[in-house]
């Protein structure tokens, strides 16, 4: 009895379609428009035989960069959503096609024109202009007023500063306003401002004079507060951002969460809560694409991420003599430091395998490692049934100022949103490349 197909539509169901949109939209346009998953998409091309294109997809001409950044004025974040492709690919093909960015001022004469138009559209709502009516000392202060309404969602940056602080229990307000300039953070009980600066932005000249004279200002009218800056490239390092909070404000360890494994929920988690989550508490810092992640909640707080990916190496599945799409890996497991419970790891790796198999039934194997370098040794995955598996050789990291570490991909990816070499980075942050000890390699085979 043949296979019941689903109708789509001429794009989707004739190999003239699909080839024609497949040659001509991103990866992900084409999920999203016809409202279908990644494995359907790619049971049609294999249906009509239809070769998968490169990673990358093929429309990214120099023609194509000209038209959407020089006629269309799109940023290069607005670029790598159209394209589906990384800042890093975007900066590279830049350099490729030798496409002239726009100049910090350039940039921002843009950005002005963005607001102007959102303003122009707000103004014309009366409960907004109301707001504006009562008087100002001054006109500066009063353009504080507009400019802070005029910022937009905070930088990725900002967001996991705030996170912190929330784990910190520390009260804080965002966005604050002092005389005539907006600073990203206030601890009113501390008198401290912080201010979050991205590298690439606040390296430029105009942004330098820019922040010396916040600086000055509040040094001059408010000697009181103080004022502190974090780089981007230290929310990279693991515990760096939580240790100078702690240190600025002379905030205690927080104490040990006693809690049932009863009372924890595990579910997949959001994507955004748990990149965050790993950017504060994991040593890489960042999370794998196109993996699945499960949160274990207690009372609604996310208190642990546990997250599956597909393995990088064919030789990982060859050499257990499966699939590549039998096996997956066990990339990122980390736990909130106030909730570290004897047996809650191994608890939480076994309830995280279960659910992944009910998902993915065809999954045979999973594989992990453990790295020597920070003191794992693989006693959580032995106590949950996993094999040992062999050694992996050393590789390198980067450690900063007081030994915070940076994952070597984190950094370079940095360095190529920079326009700089890994080394060229690694030397402007004051990084050293570190070399570490063996990985311990694990293994989990499911029963039958």
């Amino acid at each position: 009895m043949g296979e019941m197909v689903k109708s789509f539509g001429l794009e989707l169901d004739t190999k003239e379609g699909l080839q024609k949109l497949y040659d001509t939209t991103p990866y992900k346009e084409i999920i999203k428009k016809h409202k279908i998953n990644a494995q359907l998409l790619y049971r049609r091309l294999r249906r009509f035989n239809i070769s998968l294109r490169p990673r990358l997809p093929n429309f990214l001409t120099k023609e194509w960069f000209e038209i959407n950044y020089y006629k269309y004025k799109m940023s290069k974040t607005e670029l790598t959503k159209k394209a589906g492709v990384s800042i890093a690919t975007i900066n590279r093909f830049f350099k490729e096609y030798d496409i002239k960015g726009r100049s910090f001022q350039e940039a921002g004469l843009l950005r002005s024109d963005v607001i102007r138009k959102r303003m122009k559209e707000l103004w014309t709502d009366p409960a907004y202009a109301k707001n504006f009516s009562h008087p100002f000392d001054t006109v500066k202060e009063k353009m504080a007023h507009l400019a802070k309404e005029q910022l937009g969602k905070p930088s990725k940056i900002e967001v996991l500063l705030y996170s912190i602080l929330d784990d910190l229990h520390i009260k804080y307000e965002p966005e604050k306003i002092f005389g005539y300039w907006t600073y990203d953070c206030f601890v009113p009980d501390y008198n401290l401002i912080i201010e979050c600066q991205g590298e690439y932005w606040h390296g430029q000249e105009k942004a330098k004079i820019n922040d010396q004279a916040k600086a000055t200002y509040l040094e001059r009218y408010f000697p009181h507060l103080r004022l502190k800056h974090i780089w981007e490239h230290e929310f990279h390092c693991k515990d760096r951002i939580i240790d100078l909070i702690k240190y600025w404000t002379g905030t205690k360890l927080a104490e040990a969460i006693d809690f049932s494994f009863t009372d924890v929920q595990i579910k997949e988690v959001e994507d955004e809560d748990a990149k965050r989550f790993i950017a504060k508490y994991h040593y890489f810092g960042r999370i794998g694409k196109n993996s699945t992640r499960y949160g274990a909640y207690l009372n609604d707080v996310l208190i642990a991420v546990c997250a599956f990916a597909c393995v990088t190496r064919k030789e990982s599945a060859d050499r257990l003599g499966i699939k590549t799409k039998e096996i997956r890996e066990l990339s990122r497991f980390c736990i909130h430091p106030s909730y570290q419970k004897k047996n809650f790891a191994t608890w939480f790796i076994s309830k995280c395998v279960k659910l992944l198999h009910i998902k993915f039934p065809i999954l045979k194997s999973l594989i992990s490692f453990a790295d020597t370098s920070f003191n794992h040794n693989g006693t959580i995955y032995k106590a949950a049934n996993w094999t040992f598996d062999g050694k992996v050789k050393p590789d390198y990291w980067y450690a900063g100022e007081g030994g915070y570490v940076m994952h070597k991909k984190t950094l370079w990816d940095q360095a190529m949103k920079m326009g700089l070499s890994e080394r060229e980075y690694a030397d402007s942050i004051n990084h050293k490349r570190v070399f570490g000890k063996e990985k311990l390699r694990f293994i989990f085979n499911y029963p039958g």
